[in-house]
């Protein structure tokens, strides 16, 4: 939708111009996200009611409206960022081939070397609120047996009254009792988590990386109060939480607002859409060649250890953690459980799906739409992208997400989601066994996986490595996706035509048009 409101809003403009004019307030609040600010929208409002000033319709007979007065456009927004919006393009930098190059590596170094110069500020001022207003009433007891929503009357409003927890279902009752207390309170407690004081006024921050999460990383659980705005990037970051992980944050925005194949949740780089998809209507599950007219490496090998088990099959026991791979099944399980996973976690899971099962990554992209209670479009897609080699930072592929667990916090953490001695097999013991699946998803939970997803995971790599799809996907995140940006250069090179805004003009100094395996 936003790719084609683009090419009408000029029209749009003129039209809430003639509207605002008529009304002639003295202030127009313009709400903008990160795109509407990418393209100065309240400029263009602003210049199109300077212009309807001076050029009043002849046909409006309404002369009280039809006034000079100064209408004060003012712009705000609140993005979620932690590095100011007008730092953006200086974090990216400019690409000599046109456009600007998206590539996660500049982005972090050139912000960090902001920060460091005192060139960025990541403080946002912190507004004392006066009075909120009255929380909503916990319904009664024969509201409840009624099973209805009502409204109680105040003496100052009229309020909605909310159920109480322990009168959902089973499994709503039992993600929301796991997170416990959903505040600000909370949030701090849980960013501050990682913080010692010592003596005198100096504090520290201790390193307690998790080998769950990111390396060098956390694992707080803070994802969903930043996602819903519980507390802000920069409360986070003064609190302690590692600026690296925050920026991440920045990166997936900034990515998912410039790039339009984003938005419509479609691969950035077409070439790469289906380099690790499986052929599951041959007896031998091959890789598919067919559907990349790209690929000049048609050497049609096929798969070792190959299954007659269907996609929807590999899907389903996917979902409900149930592939043999011990870090991934306990992933799944605690998604499903909780509405969360560790970072690193969702790595591994979303490579079993893509590189070891061979399934479309838009499939495992809709499941943790469906789960995450941190889903932030933004971060969702930018992640399944890469995990479908497709994105604009494919820089973990190749991981063996197949890999047993390796120290106490990994083990401990499969033995807590899939039971004692990591059986892999069926339900098992451990927390996951009391998930409450989904009628058409409880019989794959106590399934036996088909011991090929497992063991053919190196071979299924090999594959893709003699392909080629490792390079390519290693080229990508070393030289970066250009993508034509708004007053720079962006014709290709080849055809000499402009390039439209938000769309990818090519990798490095590869243009689109060449771009393959």
């Amino acid at each position: 939708d936003d790719h084609d409101h683009d090419h009408d809003r000029g029209a749009l403009l003129s039209s809430i111009a003639r509207t605002v004019r008529k009304l002639n307030p003295s202030h127009v609040v313009v709400d903008v996200d990160l795109l509407d600010r990418h393209h100065d929208y309240a400029s263009e409002l602003r210049n199109k009611l300077q212009t309807t000033n001076n050029n009043d319709d002849d046909d409006d007979d309404d002369d009280e409206n039809n006034t000079s007065t100064l209408i004060d456009v003012v712009e705000i927004m609140d993005d979620g960022l932690l590095i100011p919006f007008d730092k953006v393009p200086k974090a990216l930098g400019r690409s000599r081939q046109g456009g600007r190059a998206l590539r996660w590596s500049t982005f972090l170094s050139n912000t960090m070397k902001m920060q460091k110069e005192n060139d960025v500020d990541f403080d946002k001022p912190i507004w004392e609120i006066s009075s909120l207003p009255p929380p909503m009433h916990t319904m009664d007891d024969d509201v409840v047996s009624n099973n209805v929503l009502s409204t109680t009357t105040t003496s100052s409003s009229s309020m909605m009254m909310i159920p109480r927890i322990e009168t959902f279902p089973t499994w709503a009752k039992q993600l929301l009792s796991d997170w416990g207390d959903i505040n600000e309170e909370e949030a701090i407690l849980r960013a501050t988590s990682i913080t010692i004081t010592t003596t005198g006024d100096k504090t520290r921050t201790a390193s307690v990386a998790s080998s769950l999460a990111e390396k060098g990383s956390e694992n707080t659980k803070l994802s969903p109060y930043l996602r819903w705005g519980v507390i802000s990037p920069q409360r986070a970051s003064k609190a302690g939480v590692r600026t690296r992980d925050l920026l991440w944050r920045d990166w997936s925005r900034v990515s998912y607002g410039l790039l339009n194949s984003l938005r419509r949740g479609d691969a950035v780089l077409e070439f790469m859409d289906r380099s690790c998809r499986r052929r599951f209507d041959s007896p031998r599950s091959e890789l598919n060649d067919s559907n990349n007219d790209n690929n000049n490496n048609s050497s049609n090998m096929s798969e070792q250890g190959t299954t007659s088990t269907s996609e929807d099959e590999l899907f389903n026991l996917w979902c409900v953690g149930n592939t043999g791979s011990h870090l991934v099944d306990a992933g799944m399980r605690q998604l499903w459980n909780e509405g969360w996973m560790p970072r690193r976690i969702r790595l591994l899971s979303a490579a079993c799906l893509v590189e070891g099962l061979g399934i479309d990554w838009k499939r495992g992209r809709d499941w943790f739409e469906r789960t995450l209670v941190d889903h932030d479009a933004a971060i969702n897609e930018v992640m399944w992208q890469n995990a479908g080699l497709c994105g604009v930072d494919p820089f973990y592929s190749g991981i063996a997400w197949e890999a047993p667990p390796n120290g106490w916090e990994e083990e401990e953490y499969a033995e807590k989601w899939i039971g004692s001695g990591f059986s892999g097999s069926g339900e098992g013991s451990g927390e996951g066994s009391l998930a409450v699946w989904p009628s058409y998803l409880k019989t794959w939970a106590t399934k036996v996986p088909p011991l090929q997803i497992v063991d053919g995971a190196e071979s299924r790599r090999e594959v893709l490595r003699a392909k080629g799809v490792y390079k390519a996907a290693r080229t990508i995140g070393n030289a970066g996706v250009r993508v034509a940006w708004k007053g720079l250069a962006n014709n290709n090179s080849a055809t000499n035509n402009s390039v439209e805004e938000g769309e990818v003009m090519g990798v490095g100094f590869v243009p689109v048009h060449e771009l393959r395996i």
